[in-house]
């Protein structure tokens, strides 16, 4: 679809839901709190759809306690999917609705792989942009839809968490470009980086000495990994919700080059998600069936403790092959 497209699509919509990716980060929650704020500008009325755990940093941000968790697609005329191309990447309670909507709308910015399914015909994706709060702001600005400091501050939240404080290789003129315009619509930047990185409780600090424990080194160690285990995050007295922000640490040590930070959601089922220091971390994910970014990409597998075990040394040699 072109911009002028996705503009006409949402003014059109009366009653719309919004949808991101499992787990959402502040880059989904952004996208669709601030697009929530757009559409209510048109005069229409929408819905933010997410399954949650416990609270987390992400509740000082966003008002977390408004999002649904039921879906009924005959209450709305039109469904966008923020920050997520493929339906086997929603929350599975919302995929029989999404399937049986009316109409959907796609704005990402992830690559689609060449084996990859978009969800919908009408879709608005640029991989080559850092956020879908990237993509946002720029539509928004385009088309004259105001950005109040809500909105603004939504999306900073989004800009900033995706290149992590501008610290990954997705750092362009548009990303700088874009913070200075948040700015100036008055988004909270200060606000933002202390709900997100000054803001740590003694659980928390638990959970840091334990990734600390936990850490393992492989390729020379040229690889770093973490498993944690649901018995793990039990003692701990910690949700899985409050593990991204430990996700980017390990490509921080000198001599590491790619990392995989692995965490159980079920006794076959884990999460894994993958940083690199230029490296392409879609060798890996894409070969599991997830997707992201060159620099930071996810996948969920389906396996046990022993076989994810096996299988790091195999995704390490996999990632620094050159």
């Amino acid at each position: 679809m072109t911009k002028s497209e996705v503009l006409k699509t949402i003014k059109k919509a009366k009653n719309v839901a919004l949808f991101a990716h499992k787990n959402p980060d502040p880059d989904a929650y952004g996208a669709m709190f601030a697009m929530r704020e757009a559409l209510a500008s048109f005069g229409a009325h929408a819905d933010v759809f997410a399954i949650r755990n416990e609270k987390s940093n992400l509740d000082l941000i966003f008002p977390l306690d408004e999002v649904k968790t039921k879906f009924n697609a005959e209450e709305y005329d039109l469904c966008i999917m923020l920050d997520i191309f493929a339906l086997k990447r929603i929350n599975p309670e919302f995929v029989d609705g999404l399937q049986n909507s009316e109409k959907i709308l796609i704005i990402d910015h992830h690559h689609v792989g060449s084996d990859e399914k978009v969800a919908s015909e009408n879709f608005f994706i640029e991989p080559e942009k850092s956020a879908t709060c990237e993509i946002l702001t720029d539509l928004f600005t385009e088309f004259k839809i105001e950005i109040t400091p809500k909105m603004a501050t939504y999306l900073w939240a989004g800009l900033i968490g995706d290149t992590d404080r501008f610290l990954h290789n997705n750092l362009s003129k548009n990303v700088l470009k874009t913070a200075c315009a948040l700015f100036e619509h008055g988004a909270d930047a200060q606000f933002v980086y202390d709900a997100l990185f000054r803001s740590v409780s003694m659980r928390q600090l638990g959970l840091n000495k334990a990734f600390i424990n936990k850490l393992k080194f492989l390729e020379d160690g040229k690889v770093g990994y973490v498993i944690f285990t649901t018995k793990d995050l039990k003692k701990l007295d910690i949700d899985r919700d409050n593990l991204y922000t430990l996700y980017a640490e390990i490509v921080k040590i000198q001599g590491v080059e790619a990392s995989f930070f692995i965490s159980q959601i079920d006794e076959k089922h884990f999460k894994v998600s993958v940083r690199t220091k230029g490296l392409d971390s879609l060798k890996v994910s894409h070969k599991m069936g997830g997707g992201g970014h060159t620099c930071a990409s996810a996948f969920e597998c389906n396996m046990r403790l022993p076989e994810i075990k096996r299988a790091v040394h195999s995704w390490a040699k996999t990632i620094i092959e050159k």
